[in-house]
């Protein structure tokens, strides 16, 4: 039998720009076997490739080109006795056989001819077809080469066969033994020149393919860090819903409370050593937090019940307090958490749970904010209870700064027995802040407190003596009221400044306020207080403002005389009740600097010792009923600049000495029953500003 062996080959591109040739050899006697061979391609190092963008899809459908020995002669098409195209197609279009068969197999499906068709009727549109599609792909013409020199031919001579298959072979034939068409080649590679195995350019085996450019590299890019990105998110979101809970970091070993020391004595911590490092300290739930806070607000269980500031305060130390984040829980002692908690449920008890601010220095806008800056309008009084405000910078309260940090809070350091130091508060200043609610008591269980100053506000309650301990308590201009309790001042009390002026209290000042033994400032004005003055015993009292009141019975000057009457600088107590004499004894007072007393009901002359007073610089007994006649030893007073006598039963004339008191800026001695005219060198006298006679 005559050796009929046809070669069929067809080029399929690779995903990595190397040419894959498929050649299956048909005999007529033997089973059919497929041989795949891979040819390398190599790139020239001297021209440039382009990058490869595009792979083309093409409808995939088998072809079997057929072709005997002799390429020339023309070859039968499956029986229909057509002589084929691809050779004369080849040289037409100047390609090789093997392109010129892909080509015509692209066509032949596009115009619905068998593939082993070949009607002449059709011959001319499958010819022009052909050369749209060779110009589509990018083909340039080169000279028509012999089947034995194609690349497939190349290949068949120097890759190895494939291991034949042949139950996939006998799968691969139709009924009459014929192989299946092979699938229609994809879209040509880029611009490529195939070398020889040796090496060696081969002109007559150059194929060049121009590419598309869709989809583009970019587009590829940023659909790959869209896909990673969003395969992080959903990695991420699982991590987290699968995160145990957070715990709080363990809390110390409890500590002591101060005991009690003697008057003006700093107390020093006392704690139980602990046994292990901070490090070995077990892990405590919440709810052992809240044991220790319910043990220094309100009621025992304000901190478990909801809607009260003890809760809220609670709440936000263990889920919103942003140095949880930025300090990671450091260890801390229970005095560290309690101080920090008391400051925060200061802030909630006097915003009626944060439902209105205070005037400056609240805390951060959004929850877990690591924003701390903000301005400090840092009040000062002046005469008749008005404030003037500096801007100071500051930190704001609820933020991550440290408590101590925070406007308004002053601190020290102290011993600690887990950090072996910290900061702890002596010093609270929220004067005219706009606060509302009640006094917070529950500050007393900062131990090192020392001065509180909450005045200036709209807070009601009482006076608690619980502040006792406090070296400064100032709660002037709120809405207090009650009566100071008998057991605010006794022989081991360390209060120095006490200001409850302008309030709603009633009742009387206790006479154990003598036993303060350490007060030098003592203001009881504007309420309603009755009784008398009580005796002020050895208290150090450089200023009394006891005006506005309901007082009566006589100044204390004439009673038991005690430290106070070498110290005494200011004795304010118009507006009251009081009655009887001037003391003649005022004249041993000589820190005397200020004696207002007009506005009561005095009676008698002005004693002549008060003309002694060197450091006097106002005196106004005004409105009372005080006669006879104001004495020239008056030229005494010279550091005297108001004085007020107007309102009274005095007579005769004003002297001329008092022109002599070259410090005078207010006179007035209107209303009264004195004669003569004003002496003329007071009308000139330089420092002069207010003569009313």
């Amino acid at each position: 039998m005559t050796d009929n062996t046809g070669i069929a080959a067809t080029s399929v591109a690779s995903s990595s720009g190397g040419g894959d040739y498929i050649i299956e050899e048909v005999d007529d006697d033997d089973d059919v076997e497929e041989e795949f061979y891979e040819e390398e391609e190599i790139i020239d190092d001297e021209e440039e490739e382009e990058p490869m963008e595009e792979i083309i899809e093409e409808e995939e459908e088998e072809v079997v080109v057929e072709q005997s020995d002799d390429s020339d002669s023309p070859t039968s098409s499956g029986g229909s006795g057509t002589t084929a195209w691809e050779p004369e197609l080849a040289e037409q279009l100047q390609v090789t056989v093997t392109d010129a068969t892909a080509l015509l197999q692209i066509a032949k499906n596009e115009l619905r001819i068998k593939q082993h068709d070949y009607p002449p009727d059709q011959k001319t549109e499958a010819f022009d077809r052909c050369r749209v599609l060779a110009l589509e792909f990018g083909f340039e013409t080169v000279p028509q080469q012999s089947p034995s020199s194609s690349p497939a031919a190349a290949v068949s001579s120097t890759s190895p066969p494939r291991q034949s298959q042949d139950d996939d072979d006998d799968d691969g034939q139709d009924e009459r033994g014929e192989s299946q068409p092979l699938p229609p080649p994809p879209a040509p590679l880029p611009t490529a020149t195939k070398k020889s195995k040796n090496g060696n350019d081969d002109d007559n085996n150059v194929v060049k393919v121009q590419r598309t450019t869709f989809p583009s590299s970019t587009l590829l890019f940023v659909l790959g860090v869209c896909i990673v990105l969003v395969t992080a998110g959903i990695v991420t979101g699982v991590s987290i819903a699968g995160r145990e809970p957070k715990v709080l970091d363990p809390l110390p070993v409890p500590t002591i409370s101060p005991a009690p020391t003697a008057p003006g004595e700093t107390p020093a911590p006392t704690a139980v050593q602990p046994t292990a490092s901070p490090s070995q300290f077990p892990t405590v739930s919440p709810e052992t937090f809240l044991d220790l806070f319910a043990t220094v607000v309100g009621d025992d269980d304000d901190v478990f019940q909801e809607g009260t500031a003890a809760y809220e305060a609670a709440q936000w130390m263990l889920t919103q307090d942003p140095s949880n984040e930025s300090l990671h829980f450091q260890q801390k002692s229970e005095e560290a958490w309690v101080q920090r908690y008391l400051l925060v449920y200061l802030y909630y008890a006097t915003t009626d749970n944060r439902s209105t601010e205070w005037l400056s220095c609240n805390p951060p806008i959004f929850a877990g904010s690591q924003t701390t800056d903000c301005i400090w309008s840092k009040p000062t009084e002046i005469v008749s209870g008005r404030l003037v405000y500096d801007r100071v910078p500051s930190n704001r309260w609820l933020s991550a700064a440290d408590e101590c940090d925070w406007a308004g809070v002053e601190c020290q350091t102290v011993s600690d027995v887990v950090s072996g130091g910290r900061l702890a508060v002596t010093s609270l200043s929220v004067a005219g802040q706009e606060l509302v609610g009640s006094i917070v008591t529950e500050l007393v269980q900062l131990p090192y407190l020392q001065s509180l100053d909450m005045s200036h506000n709209n807070l009601a309650g009482q006076l608690d003596s619980v502040w006792k301990g406090l070296r400064q308590l100032q709660l002037q201009y709120n809405f207090l009221t009650g009566s100071i309790p008998d057991d605010f001042f006794d022989n081991e009390s360390i209060m120095q400044h006490l200001n409850i002026g302008a309030n709603d209290m009633v009742g009387t000042i206790p006479a154990e306020v003598g036993l303060a033994s350490q007060m030098t400032a003592l203001y009881v004005f504007d309420n309603a207080f009755q009784g008398t003055i009580p005796i002020l015993g050895n208290m150090p009292l450089r200023i009394f403002q006891g005006q506005q009141n309901q007082l009566g019975g006589i100044l204390p000057f004439d009673l038991h005389y005690g430290a106070w009457a070498e110290t005494i600088e200011e004795w304010w107590a118009f507006d009251n009740q009081l009655n009887g004499p001037l003391s003649e004894n005022l004249g041993l007072f000589p820190s005397l600097r200020d004696f207002r007393v007009g506005g009561n009901q005095f009676t008698g002359t002005i004693p002549t010792s008060t003309y002694q007073l060197q450091n006097l610089f106002r005196v106004e007994v005004n409105d009372n009923s005080l006669t006879g006649p104001i004495d020239p030893s008056i030229r005494g007073l010279v550091k005297l600049e108001t004085f007020d006598v107007s309102g009274n039963g005095l007579t005769g004339t004003l002297p001329d000495e008092i022109a002599q008191i070259q410090t005078l800026e207010v006179v007035k001695t209107q209303n009264n029953l004195l004669e003569g005219v004003i002496p003329t060198d007071l009308c000139f006298l330089g420092s002069m500003e207010v003569l009313e006679a």
